[in-house]
């Protein structure tokens, strides 16, 4: 019913709005409106907004919106929901469809409003067609003054198109090419219109870059030259600039070498080649050759023809032609000692032998064992006996002949005391006489001081004896005289004594004593001076007591009895007395001469003490023994303070102050000032900052006083002058002891203004930043810090390259990197210079210091070095320059051990640091020494004339060979030579030799016998390739490389080459010409010689001869057959000796072999890879020999004794039973030994045991084998072997011993050095033996040889006659 009723008042509502709007008209738009003028429904143009209707945009004829138009009216376009006005073509917004306001892009409004076409390049213009806004070709246009021009970089071509230019051109006209200006680096030439590189530039990435110096031009890259900036630089086949010859590169210029250099590098002083002959090139350096001097670096003159070199003058020689001439100290050459100038000859000749200096007319100085006479000055006559040296004169001797007890005094040979001289020899005195002459019994002096002399005779007088071997002999002590016997007396030298039966005895009351060797002496003692409290007594006990003392049951007086009323010694008093208990003081009671009495303050209270506290002070409960009362007590009595002084309390028997009274009790309060009132300076008596209070003598209140300084805390009273004591933070105290204010740096300090203790940071490293360069403050973190890379090195920089980029040198953290040093000289980062330390002689620690031949040398005079364990004064050295490396050389005055460190602190020529900011750098080496024995002067010597007599008997092979070669022996030197090999390889054994031993294999070469020329051109420290054996055989000059190893036996095959083709020719030689045809028919001869000559041609075999019809004979002459024999004989056994050399040389070859393969650290050198091939080659001809010397020992006898066989390889069994089994064995096991040897010297050598033990059990199967049997034919044969071999595996289990010795010092170093002699006597022994042998062959052959000549002599004879 209420809805009804709802529905229609609204009806009525809108019929009443109906007819109001119609009846009064809506406001404009409206169609319908309501009674207060709200638009219901809005006419068409119209939209409906808020009970109103608005019109819509102009043009539209619907809308629902101002914006949003759903129908226009004619002459207009609906474009985006909007009415625009319809315009004619071309435009894009007009008023009017004839009046146009905007064209579209290429058209612009003209004065009548109508859109015109613009002209092109035009994109869009204004006002006119030619009034550009913008150009079509936005890349290559701009438009400037209203004008499409061609930007920069382009040109118009003729279809009006901007064109790009062609690089490198920055602007260009009419065409591509045509440039106006240029990028760039380019230069621009007008007259061309082109861009080009000046000279000196090259074009690279459309830029000009310049060219690297040298290259005045250059193509393609800097360094890719097309002409030089110097006139004395060419280009090579890469178009490099590079000096002309003569001229060498400084920076980018050619500097011309500095005569005498022809050629050089480096600089203009470092050679590569000289301006002639007369200079040598040694490490870049021209200099005059040995025998010339430098006038003036260019100029070199001959020396004086006596000098080998000279210095100064060519007249001033350092060295001489003639071997027996010296330089003297004139620089002069003149003949040694012992030498004179003979002018005939123009050399200095050898003196007489009995003559030491000499001239041409006479001897001026003998030789030791002769000397001169008054009759003969001109010739030297023997010393006369015993005189062994008297070189002035023969009558006056400066040496006597030690063995026959002589001695020199005043230049003449005398018997020492106790002898007298005969003709030849020292006699005896007799025993009495210390000194005698004529005769033993005429005395000059006596034997000792006891004998008196009388009459050339010796008297024992009284108080002495003599004793059975006729020494005057002192009597005992206690006998005034004697006989017989030193204790027989017959008189007593002392009062205390008795005679009893010849012996002197002690009174009574005195004894001797037995003294410590269970002896009696000579003296009596008191018997209370032997035994305690005696007064008779024996030498064993006591007989008799002191009164107070009894004998114990041992007979000792030491038994006392307390209470018999005599004092003795043991007692301190007697009882009944006080403080006296058992005759001994009691406790707090001291012993004095009338008993016992007691003193105060030892801490013991006895009778008639109070107390006793053990100390003697006042008020501190007991004073001098009796109870004392508190310091405070007036009124004491026992210990019991009955009244205190004033402004003391009395508590519990203590006098007390307390805090307020005005008196200060030092042990608990700082200040008492009467009252309890803060700020007066003190409060609670604890004394308040900034006063001062003062007391009397009684510590009674006086006054308290600011201190007069404000700043003081703390101050007090010294010599009545106030000083601070401490003062507030921020201040302190001065000299002046006042308080004064700290820097702004510092919170507190303490001493001066600028001593801080705590600081103020900020401001302090603000302050620092700001004076320290390369600091900058970092407001962030307060603090000041460096900045690595700004080019500045601070404290915590090593280095400043300017960047922070790792891996050159100076890392991102500024800290210089592993392997780099700073180079102060050239302000530049280098490498560090790789140093190693290279031992130059395996026995003595010479060492050469070695630096990478790409930096700087080493500073030799500044590098230093120190041992551990040894002092200063217990070694010496010194470092010498050669080449780029140093050379240490070390003497030590004791024995050096591995333990003893050897730091090498080496510095450089150039200023190298490891930090910029250091002290100059230097590089430490450490050094493992190895062990060198000391060796005193007279060993060295001893050594040297070892090696110098092993020298001279090596040496005498070479005088020894030609003879043997002639007549026969020759076996003995091929036994020499084997034991010399051996020698040669003994010193390979890596062992410490003692040095008498040292010296003689050192020194054991080929070239003591002859000195074989070599080839040293490979392998030189200068080759790339370059490499060292171990330091034993580098020590020897053995090269590692396999050629220059192998020389000398190369020498040896060429020599027996050689040999062969001389023996051809002689005997080509002695057949063509005395070659005879000789025709047999068969009954008579035609042509036949005389009996002699038949005889002489031994045609003994005439039957055999008649059978034939000719045959061609030599009718060599007997004094050149045994030539001719030889010759064909050498011929034969060509091949023999060949196997024979090689075989001889089996050690030194095995060793190239072994030497080049296992040291291969240049193995892919060219050069180096042919040695290996040829290393490798000769082991097959080793492996071919000694498969030959098995085959051979494995052979029936019958075919060893075939002689073609025998003469072919009888080298390998030569003297060798051919029927036995072990003989032919052995001939094989000594191959095999040898081989063994060498492998073992060159693997194990860096472990000498094992080295040496390897060494000798090879040796060692040689010795058992013949020991077994004799496996030679001969026992001569047998000796020349056995002998040696047991030499060789003694000293090879000697050096056994040498190798424990230096890993574990197992003898002392005297004891090794007598095992040195052990094998110098096996060296000499060995060489000796061969060469008797040797010398007795020799004369045999030669005896044989005159007997044949002078048969042959006699035969002649009979057959000319």
């Amino acid at each position: 019913m209420k809805i009804q009723s709802t529905q229609g008042f609204m009806m009525i509502v809108l019929i009443i709005n109906r007819f109001y709007s119609v009846c009064n008209g809506c406001p404009i738009g409206c169609r319908t409106c309501g009674l207060i003028n709200d638009c219901w429904t809005c006419n068409q143009g119209y939209y409906y907004e808020l009970l109103s209707c608005k019109a819509c945009s102009n043009g539209c004829q619907d809308c629902s919106s101002s914006t949003s138009c759903s129908q226009c009216y004619p002459s207009y376009v609906l474009q985006n929901n909007k009415c625009n006005l319809q315009c004619q073509q071309n435009c894009l917004s007009c008023n009017t469809t004839t009046t146009c306001i905007t064209c579209v892009d290429g058209y612009y409004a003209d004065i009548n409003q109508q859109c015109q076409q613009c002209t092109i390049p035009c994109q869009t213009c204004y006002q006119s067609s030619t009034n550009c806004q913008s150009c079509n070709d936005p890349i290559g246009m701009i438009v400037i003054n209203s004008q499409c021009v061609c930007k920069d970089g382009y040109f118009k071509n003729s279809l009006n198109i901007c064109q790009q230019c062609t690089s490198p051109c920055l602007k260009c006209i009419d065409n591509e090419n045509k440039c106006m200006s240029c990028i760039t680096t380019y230069n621009y030439f007008s007259d061309s219109n082109t861009c080009k590189c000046l000279n000196g530039q090259y074009e690279i990435n459309q830029s000009c870059q310049a060219c690297q110096l040298p290259c005045s031009t250059c193509e393609l890259s800097a360094t890719n030259c097309l002409s030089c900036i110097d006139s004395n630089q060419t280009l090579n086949g890469q178009n490099q600039c590079i000096c002309n010859n003569g001229f060498v590169q400084i920076m980018t210029h050619c500097e011309q070498c500095i005569s005498p250099c022809v050629t050089c590098t480096q600089s203009t002083t470092f050679c590569q080649s000289c301006i002639d002959i007369n200079h040598e090139l040694i490490n870049g350096t021209c200099t005059c050759k040995s025998g010339y001097l430098s006038l003036d670096s260019q100029v070199c003159l001959k020396c004086n023809s006596n000098c080998i070199t000279c210095s100064n003058n060519i007249d001033y020689c350092d060295s001489c032609v003639d071997i027996n001439k010296e330089i003297n100290g004139l620089h002069q050459c003149i003949c040694k000692q012992g030498f004179y100038f003979d002018p005939n000859y123009t050399i200095c000749q050898e003196c007489d032998n009995s003559c030491a200096i000499c001239d041409i007319n006479m001897c001026i100085q003998c030789k030791r064992g002769y000397g001169k006479t008054i009759e003969s000055l001109k010739y030297c006559l023997p010393c006369h006996y015993p005189c062994l040296d008297c070189q002035e004169n023969v009558d006056f001797c400066n040496e006597c002949d030690k063995i026959s007890l002589f001695y020199l005094e005043n230049q003449e040979c005398k018997c020492p005391d106790g002898y007298y001289s005969t003709i030849e020899q020292c006699q005896k005195c007799s025993n009495e006489c210390e000194k005698c002459s004529q005769t033993s019994e005429y005395c000059l002096s006596c034997i000792d001081h006891n004998y008196q002399f009388f009459e050339n005779t010796c008297i024992c007088p009284f108080g002495y004896y003599i004793d059975t071997a006729l020494n005057c002999q002192q009597c005992q002590q206690r006998c005034e005289s004697c006989q017989f016997n030193f204790d027989f007396c017959l008189s007593c030298s002392h009062s205390l004594q008795i005679l009893i039966n010849n012996q002197c005895q002690c009174i009574d009351g005195y004894t001797y004593i037995i003294t410590t060797n269970q002896e009696s002496d000579n003296i009596c003692h008191q018997c209370q001076d032997i035994y305690q409290n005696c007064i008779e007594c024996n030498q064993i006990q006591c007989n008799k007591c002191q009164q107070g003392y009894y004998q114990n049951e041992i007979q000792e007086c030491i038994i006392t009895i307390c209470g018999d009323q005599i004092k003795v010694e043991n007692e301190q008093c007697e009882d009944g007395n006080d403080g006296c208990f058992n005759c001994q003081c009691e406790l707090g009671w001291i012993q004095n001469e009338n008993g016992c009495y007691s003193t105060c303050g030892d801490g013991i209270q006895v009778k008639g003490e109070q107390c006793d506290d053990a100390n003697n002070i006042q008020y501190d409960g007991c004073y001098e023994c009796k109870y004392d009362c508190n310091i405070n007590c007036q009124q004491c009595d026992q210990g019991i303070c009955l009244l205190c002084k004033q402004g003391f309390l009395l508590d519990d028997n203590q006098c007390i102050s307390t805090c307020g009274d005005g008196i200060l009790d030092l042990s608990k309060e700082q200040c008492d000032d009467n009252n309890n009132i803060p700020r007066d300076g003190c409060y609670n008596c604890f004394l308040e900052d900034g006063f001062i209070c003062q007391y009397n003598d009684e510590l009674l209140f006086q006054s308290c006083n600011r201190c007069l300084d404000i700043n003081c805390i703390t101050c007090t009273l010294y010599n009545e002058i106030q000083i601070c004591q401490k003062c507030i933070e921020g201040y302190f105290i001065d000299q002046y002891n006042s308080c004064s204010q700290c820097d702004q740096i510092c919170i507190d300090c303490i001493t001066t203004s600028k001593n801080c203790i705590t600081y103020d940071y900020e401001i302090y490293q603000l302050k620092e930043c700001n004076q320290s360069e390369g600091y900058y403050y970092n407001f962030t973190l307060k603090d000041c810090q460096s900045i690595c890379g700004d080019g500045i090195i601070t404290k915590q920089e090593q280095c400043d390259d300017y960047n922070t980029l790792d891996y050159d040198g100076c890392n991102s953290k500024c800290q210089i990197e592993s392997g780099f040093l700073f180079d102060i000289e050239n302000n530049r980062l280098i490498n560090e210079p790789y140093i190693q330390v290279e031992l130059n002689q395996a026995h003595n620690n010479q060492y050469s210091i070695i630096a990478d031949q790409f930096q700087e040398s080493i500073n030799c005079t500044a590098t230093n070095l120190n041992i551990e364990r040894f002092n200063q004064t217990e070694y010496n050295f010194t470092i010498t320059q050669t080449g780029d490396n140093c050379d240490i050389n070390m003497i030590f005055t004791k024995t050096i051990e591995p333990i003893n460190l050897i730091h090498i602190f080496v510095k450089y020529k150039g200023n190298y640091k490891k930090r910029i900011l250091d002290e100059d750098f230097q590089q430490e080496v450490i050094i493992v020494p190895v062990r060198q024995i000391y060796v005193n002067q007279e060993q060295k010597e001893q050594g040297q004339k070892m090696a110098a007599a092993s020298k001279a008997l090596s040496s005498s092979i070479a005088a020894f060979a030609p003879l043997a070669l002639i007549v026969g022996g020759f076996k003995f030197i091929w036994a020499i030579l084997d034991i010399l090999s051996w020698m040669n390889n003994f010193y390979f054994l890596n062992v410490n030799y003692p040095e008498n031993v040292r010296l003689i294999f050192q020194q054991a070469e080929w070239s003591n016998i002859i000195n074989f020329p070599s080839i040293n051109i490979l392998n030189q420290p200068s080759d790339n390739y370059y490499f060292q054996a171990q330091p034993k055989f580098t020590e020897k000059d053995v090269d590692p490389l396999f050629f220059n190893n192998i020389q000398i036996v190369i020498i040896f095959l060429f020599q027996v080459i050689i040999t062969k083709l001389v023996c051809f020719t002689i005997r080509k030689v002695l057949q063509t010409y005395y070659k005879k045809l000789i025709v047999f028919n068969s009954k008579k001869t035609i042509f036949q010689l005389s009996e002699c000559q038949i005889d002489i041609q031994k045609q003994d075999k005439q039957q055999e001869q008649q059978l034939r019809q000719s045959k061609v004979i030599y009718q060599i002459p007997n004094i050149l057959q045994p030539l001719y024999s030889k010759c064909i004989l050498f011929e034969s056994n060509f091949i023999a000796n060949l196997i024979k050399t090689i075989q001889l040389s089996y050690l030194d070859i095995t060793l190239a072999i072994i030497l080049q393969i296992t040291n291969q650290q240049t193995a892919d050198n060219l050069i180096v890879k042919i040695n290996i091939g040829l290393a490798l080659g000769f082991i097959i001809i080793l492996l071919y020999l000694v498969k030959l010397s098995y085959s051979i020992s494995q052979s029936h006898h019958l075919k060893l004794d075939n002689q073609h066989f025998h003469q072919r390889y009888s080298c390998f069994y030569e003297e060798l039973k051919t029927d036995s089994k072990i003989a032919m064995i052995y001939s094989f096991v000594n191959l095999l030994r040898k081989t063994i040897f060498i492998v073992a010297t060159v693997l194990l050598y860096n472990f000498p045991i094992f080295q040496t033990s390897v060494c000798f059990l090879s040796c060692l199967l040689n010795i058992l084998l013949l020991l077994m049997g004799n496996p030679f034919i001969g026992k001569q044969q047998y000796i020349l072997n056995l002998i040696p071999e047991l030499c060789i595996l003694l000293i090879i289990g000697t050096t056994i011993i040498f190798a424990f010795q230096d890993r574990f010092q197992i003898l002392e170093d005297a004891k090794i050095y007598i095992l040195g002699w052990v094998i110098a006597l096996c060296i000499y022994i060995s060489i000796l033996l061969q060469l008797l042998f040797l010398l007795k062959e020799i004369l045999i052959q030669m005896w044989n040889n005159f007997k044949y000549l002078i048969k042959y002599v006699k035969y002649k004879f009979n057959c000319v006659q």
